[in-house]
């Protein structure tokens, strides 16, 4: 396998092998640009040819889909992993040609597995999902605002109309972009199945189940309910030195998985039987905190994976318990 790494910005794209002795700088990152790439690594004539890049904001989407399009295959590797090597390294300077260089020889040193292509349909939903979300935030955001200057009395009335009238079309948009979800899950045969089926389960809602959809990679290409949880990051991080043994989340998984699960596992702990006997058994074992939120998330999401991998409706008969420290 020969190994390209990829540093991409919004406007230009670096590429070099790992010895740094084939190597492209400045490319425009367009699809002409990007073709232009991918042409040159192919006349290379190396053998089988495998990109590695480090995921830019939305700025590697276009090149994620042009090898796509291109049967080419690729990684989209996270950034601490990149960190982590480069410190390993010693490394010191930090510029596109070097980061290019460096997620090639980290590509070459740990062979790592190609990355699944993008699914469109659930980077649409992703898009729309994120969109409602960043909008809720700015609500929050003015509510507060408008929370401290109601209480002032020298606050100018074209203010307070101001903020309420900006609230109102926000709260008019998430409506828009709630429907639009719905419809979109809803015009997809696989993804209305699916969110019908985590619907099933107690303390999985609609907006539950569209998170799932759209931020977990697809349950079909992962072998195990163990990778799905990882990469939510909400399974037990084991620490062990001399007498000394404990367990904490890890941290390494998505944040917005973890913040989105949180509230479904506390109403799934009161109304879900498969995770009730888990924290029942854990409060007996002594267990206390975040520690049973944390088994809570990770039965959860362990049974979300069961429900989309056989295409069945809950069955709280079928009881698989995570190891918890």
């Amino acid at each position: 396998m020969h190994y390209l790494g990829i540093d991409v910005s919004k406007a230009t794209l670096d590429v070099s092998d790992a010895s740094g002795d084939s190597r492209l700088s400045s490319v425009a990152n367009s699809r002409v640009g990007i073709r232009k790439v991918i042409k040159w690594a192919q006349n290379k004539d190396e053998g089988e040819l495998q990109f590695v890049i480090e995921p830019t904001s939305t700025y590697h989407h276009v090149l994620l889909d042009e090898l796509s399009n291109s049967n080419i295959a690729f990684t989209v590797i996270n950034p601490a992993r990149t960190k982590a090597y480069s410190n390993s390294l010693g490394r010191r300077a930090k510029t596109d040609r070097v980061d290019a260089q460096l997620l090639a020889s980290l590509g070459e040193t740990q062979q790592i597995a190609r990355s699944h292509k993008p699914e469109r349909f659930q980077e649409q939903i992703k898009s729309l999902r994120r969109h409602r979300e960043s909008i809720e935030q700015q609500i929050r955001s003015l509510r507060n605002q408008l929370g401290s200057v109601t209480c002032s009395p020298w606050s100018d009335p074209e203010v307070l109309r101001s903020l309420r009238s900006t609230i109102r079309h926000l709260e008019k948009e998430v409506v828009s972009a709630d429907q639009r979800l719905e419809q979109l899950i809803s015009e997809d045969e696989t993804y209305s199945t699916i969110s019908d089926l985590l619907q099933t389960i107690p303390g999985v809602g609609a907006k539950t189940a569209q998170l799932i959809l759209s931020e977990m990679p697809p349950a079909w290409q992962c072998s195990s309910s163990r990778a799905w949880v990882a990469f939510a990051g909400v399974c037990p991080q084991p620490f062990q030195s001399g007498t000394s043994s404990y367990s904490r989340l890890s941290r390494m998984g998505s944040r917005r998985v973890r913040a989105g699960m949180y509230m479904a596992a506390l109403v799934a702990m009161s109304w879900n039987p498969a995770v009730a006997e888990l924290v029942a058994r854990l409060k007996e074992r002594g267990k206390r905190g975040k520690l049973i939120v944390m088994a809570a998330m990770n039965k959860l999401i362990r049974i979300c994976y069961g429900v989309i991998k056989s295409r069945k409706p809950f069955d709280p008969t079928l009881n698989t318990t995570p190891n918890i420290a």
